[in-house]
């Protein structure tokens, strides 16, 4: 397919203040219709053919451990096609994560597919802003499916209202921090989102902080998601303590120190409200 055919996602996607409300306070909100169903089907293809490139576990689903069993983690898509910049550098995507977050511009940061096999196990809740190097709250990330997914085929779970807590540790996805984040959404009684269908192009958008999670692929399909992150311009580097942070650094912001303003050529800004 040529890159000339792909469509520019360039038309805005008009956000509900409803839905702007519900993410102020819940911390995800899901917007629907995000991707129209054409646009989905010119992309698709193209994911679905730069995405195994980006495979690097290649052990049977038996072998590995909770994390590995989770999904496919297919990252950085952008840097092995051309094709998927646009995608990326979505200007809608980045215009709704700059209403919900309510700031003037957003950077793009970091983008990857999610692939959940058959019989692939739950994803153990986590925050995923403790990846992140940046120092900031001011993050989204959009999770959507690029093929119709029913709740038999693993759909994300976020808990309403977990952001405001911040960062509750260095938990790595794993049984530990499926364990003490789970008990916090137990003992807290936190609201849990719905476990519903999705057509492709359908989307959540949640808060860095926001607890997340999946359920379990139960079907004999193999699970197709997209996953994007954006941050608000303006923001530094915070703790370079943790090899994981270190390693976002030097993906994203070689030789970065913190304090240094969050800002490269790898992290764009793609939205930036227009002033008056």
């Amino acid at each position: 397919m040529s890159e000339n055919l792909l469509p520019s996602l360039s038309a805005p996607y008009e956000v509900p203040k409803a839905a702007i409300d519900h993410f102020a306070e819940k911390g995800w909100v899901r917007l629907d219709g995000l991707l129209s169903s054409d646009e989905i089907e010119a992309y698709r293809p193209v994911v679905e053919d730069v995405a195994p490139r980006a495979r690097f576990d290649n052990r049977p689903l038996e072998d590995r451990d909770t994390f590995g069993r989770a999904f496919l983690q297919l990252g950085h898509l952008r840097f092995l096609d051309l094709r998927l910049q646009a995608l990326y550098s979505c200007v809608r995507f980045a215009r709704v994560a700059s209403e919900l977050l309510d700031v003037d511009a957003v950077r793009a940061y970091h983008d990857q597919a999610l692939y959940k096999e058959p019989g692939g196990g739950l994803t153990p809740w986590h925050q995923a802003q403790f990846y992140s190097p940046i120092d900031t709250a001011d993050t989204v990330t959009m999770w959507m499916p690029i093929h119709d997914v029913t709740p038999e085929m693993g759909v994300l779970q976020v808990a309403s209202g977990s952001h405001r807590f911040g960062s509750m540790g260095d938990f790595h996805m794993s049984d530990e921090s499926h364990t003490a984040l789970g008990r916090i959404v137990e003992d807290m009684k936190l609201e849990i989102s719905p476990r519903e269908s999705f057509k492709a192009g359908d989307a959540i958008l949640f808060r860095g902080w926001t607890f997340a999670s999946e359920t379990e692929n139960r079907s004999d399909e193999m699970r197709r998601v997209i996953t994007m992150v954006y941050y608000a311009d303006g923001a530094r580097l915070g703790r370079l303590d943790h090899p994981v942070r270190m390693l976002a650094r030097d993906t994203f912001f070689p030789r970065g120190q913190a304090g240094d303003f969050a800002a490269s050529g790898s992290t764009p800004v793609v939205w930036r409200r227009p002033v008056g």
